[in-house]
């Protein structure tokens, strides 16, 4: 999978929750949750910091060849992710 930076990480797996935060009058809680997941996300992705150990990266795709069988394997982690939270 490819690499995603902070914000776009936030819109997709937590924009839903963000948003409902929003119509629920609860702004600066949405705004303190979306900058300490942008926080946490730098912090563990800083050259400091090993991405595997800190769970930033899941996986290194060795050969362009089994990209296809990675990208189902993606795609099925990310919804049991989602039905974990």
């Amino acid at each position: 999978m490819a690499v995603m930076g902070a914000t776009s990480s936030f819109d997709l797996f937590l924009a839903k929750k963000y948003n409902a935060l929003l119509a629920d009058g609860k702004k600066e809680e949405a705004i303190s949750m979306r900058q300490q997941y942008i926080d946490d996300s730098n912090k563990k992705s800083m050259a400091s910091n090993d991405a595997m150990n800190t769970g930033v990266l899941d996986w290194i795709i060795d050969s362009i060849k089994d990209l296809r069988e990675h990208v189902i394997k993606g795609l099925k982690h990310s919804i049991k992710n989602q039905k974990d939270k």
